[in-house]
């Protein structure tokens, strides 16, 4: 079998050697030549580093800020590329067949959006509508949430919108649904999980174990969640922050009925 053309980057820790291998073999075994991403780990940035990167008021650990960073990175090489979307991975992703089967469709929906959007490569606990199908009952979903970054395909204008809002950086790479509601986004998903995480890898993140785990409150957490959120609320034209308004509305009438057709 011939090796499969995606334009893809999985996040990887350069000394997670068995990680590395166990994905390594999962996407050779569907004839994708794994492209690694050298994680930026946390836990190597200097305080100042630190400082540079995150919002006055920081709400994330240094394994978090690790992991928004490299991110937003491969978002800089997909602008510096001239590919309209890039794939997205963690290292404990794992893909399932469907997703190598379903591909050339799940490309005819990228290659058709032209608004800035973000399709997760699995189902969302959140209300969904069918938009777009896959064939033999899979479906690309329009969602009024979302959460996790194991697996998922970003355009342009998108990962544009995403390197302003999160310089500096103001809250989790996945927080798809304040990206959402700001109006950087759409969020779609996909009614399987065409890229799952393998539970046993995803506990024994080499990221994570390395990432101090500084505790803050949840009370701290919330404040300043929202103090960044209105931050960034408020970089918009009056008229724009009155269409958010009005979408805002609109989402409420949404999770009314959306959802019905996939119970």
């Amino acid at each position: 079998m011939g090796m499969m053309e995606i334009y893809h980057y999985i996040i990887s820790s350069p000394v997670a050697y068995q990680r590395r291998t166990q994905i390594d073999k999962n996407f050779r075994e569907y004839g994708i030549k794994p492209n690694f991403f050298n994680a930026i780990m946390g836990n190597q940035l200097t305080e100042q580093e630190l400082q540079q990167f995150t919002a006055k008021h920081n709400i994330l650990n240094k394994g978090a800020i690790g992991c928004a960073l490299s991110h937003l990175e491969i978002y800089r090489q997909l602008l510096k590329s001239e590919e309209p979307y890039v794939f997205v991975f963690e290292d404990d992703v794992r893909l399932s067949p469907d997703f190598v089967q379903y591909f050339p469709k799940i490309k005819e929906f990228l290659n058709q959006m032209t608004k800035p959007a973000v399709l997760l490569l699995y189902r969302v606990k959140a209300p969904t509508k069918t938009v777009f199908s896959l064939g033999n009952g899979y479906k690309i979903l329009h969602a009024l949430a979302g959460t996790a970054a194991h697996g998922y395909a970003i355009n342009r204008k998108a990962a544009e919108n995403l390197l302003k809002a999160q310089n500096p950086i103001q809250f989790e790479i996945d927080a798809w649904n304040l990206y959402y509601k700001l109006g950087y986004l759409t969020i779609y998903c996909i009614n399987h999980d065409f890229g799952y995480l393998d539970s046993n890898v995803s506990r024994n993140s080499v990221i994570e174990q390395v990432a101090e785990k500084e505790r803050k409150s949840s009370r701290y957490v919330n404040q300043y969640k929202k103090e960044h959120f209105m931050t960034l609320y408020f970089r918009y034209p009056i008229w724009k922050r009155c269409i958010l308004q009005l979408k805002r509305i609109q989402r409420h009438f949404m999770e009314m009925y959306y959802d019905k057709e996939n119970k």
